[in-house]
């Protein structure tokens, strides 16, 4: 049940969204997904993801333009 209502609603998203919106929304999904990684104590995730995730970037072209987080 849970996953023909998230199918659904990835569905309604793709085509409710115009191309520079849904860009955004992955973007978005692929920076949580890279802080969750990125903030885990596994080494393996890292090596393993964070590759995955460069090339979906390049594929896609979804520049990763996280503005860098200011010093302390």
């Amino acid at each position: 049940m849970q996953a023909k209502l998230l199918a659904t609603l990835i569905a309604i998203l793709l085509e409710t969204f115009d191309g520079p919106t849904l860009k955004r929304f992955v973007d978005f999904l692929l920076d949580w997904v890279e802080n969750a990684v990125v903030g885990s104590a596994s080494q393996v995730d890292d090596k393993l993801v964070l590759p995955i995730i460069g090339h979906i970037r390049k594929v896609f072209d979804i520049p990763d333009n996280d503005e860098p987080e200011p010093a302390e």
